[in-house]
């Protein structure tokens, strides 16, 4: 198992888990814009295997523990305190995936805003948990920030596709 940890911003609502080609040729806001500003496009990329949406439809910064898995695992704080799971998606990797706030989408990267993974090239079944960390007992401070050692805000797992999942087109990422 494989885990990065990182917090990540967005002011669009959206992150989301993405394979470096689709930023190719993406050097501005008008390049952007061309690709990625349409549903449309974004469900077309869902389909390809190559762009899988974290639409929470909030801004803001969250912590964000990416886990590189055979399957699916949680410790048992996390079970404990899960909130949410997305439905499933399908991602291909060619070695690097990228994970940010939608806006962050381009051909070059700043690292700061963009969790880069290095993972095998293969195809992975994604999934997002949601953590309700301010639930859990000393976690949260007087301001309502996380205490050192607080749970993450959102767990992604990359896992081995399995024949029995049920694969989510949607960019609504969660179900209702």
């Amino acid at each position: 198992m494989k885990e990065i940890k990182k917090v990540l911003d967005t002011r669009s609502g959206m992150w989301c888990i993405w394979n470096p080609k689709i930023a190719k040729g993406v050097n501005s806001y008008e390049d952007w814009e061309e690709k990625f500003y349409e549903d449309d496009s974004l469900l077309e990329l869902i389909k390809e295997k190559l762009f899988v949406p974290i639409n929470l439809q909030n801004n803001g910064a969250l912590e964000f523990i990416i886990r590189i898995a055979p399957q699916k695992t949680w410790s048992e704080r996390e079970a404990k305190y899960l909130l949410n799971t997305s439905n499933n998606y399908l991602i291909e990797s060619d070695g690097i995936l990228n994970v940010s706030g939608i806006e962050y989408i381009e051909e070059t990267i700043n690292e700061s805003p963009i969790a880069e993974v290095e993972t095998a090239q293969n195809i992975y079944l994604v999934s997002i948990d949601i953590i309700d960390w301010k639930k859990e007992p000393g976690m949260t401070k007087k301001d309502g920030t996380p205490e050192d050692g607080a749970l993450p805000d959102l767990i992604v797992h990359l896992n081995t596709p399995s024949n029995d999942a049920v694969i989510s087109h949607k960019i609504e990422t969660f179900k209702k």
